[in-house]
Formats: C-alpha cells, sequence, structure tokens
C-alpha cells in the first residue's frame, strides 16, 4: 500500500502582525476561536467558511451583518494571495501542499 500524499493546508496571513495560522481539511470554519479570541469584531459561531475543492478555494459569508470582505454573498471562488478581511483582520490566503 502507498502513501496517500499530504493533504492541502491553507494558510492565512495576518497582514497586521506577520503571524501565520495553518489549518486543514476540506471545509474550514473561521471564527474568533480560530483566528483570534480576543477580536470581538468576529463572529464567535460561523464568520465565513473556507472550502478547499481540487486545489482551489472557496470563501461562504457567514455572519450576520455580512462582514467578510471580498463581497461574499454565497460562495465564492478565491485565488492563492487574495486578502480577505474578517472582522477588523486582514489575512492574504495560501495553500501549502
Amino acid at each position: 500500500m502507498g502513501k496517500k500524499p499530504p493533504r492541502p493546508k491553507v494558510v492565512l496571513h495576518d497582514e497586521n502582525t506577520g503571524k501565520s495560522i495553518q489549518f486543514e481539511g476540506d471545509k474550514i470554519v473561521l471564527n474568533r476561536g480560530s483566528l483570534d479570541p480576543d477580536n470581538p469584531s468576529i463572529s464567535s459561531k460561523e464568520h465565513a467558511i473556507l472550502h478547499l475543492k481540487e486545489g482551489k478555494i472557496e470563501i461562504e459569508d457567514r455572519s450576520s451583518n455580512q462582514a467578510t470582505f471580498i463581497q461574499a454573498t454565497g460562495k465564492r471562488e478565491i485565488a492563492v494571495n487574495s486578502l480577505i478581511i474578517v472582522g477588523d483582520k486582514v489575512y492574504k490566503v495560501d495553500i501549502k501542499n
């Protein structure tokens, strides 16, 4: 039996602090707990969801006030190196294999 190839990881780079957060999985829930636990501008439940499919990323806004930018109504595909704003935080999106 051969080894499974490594699963790609989505990396969000905080443009303000320079810190990076790495996520694994096909569905990544972005919320206060996963991004910045002390930041009330980010929803505590689901602010946005990143869907990783075949090397592409889709973003889905789940916030009550539609405060995920790019203006994401429903699902949108986003490119690597796109900037997204969640609450008052700016992240650059990357995929690592």
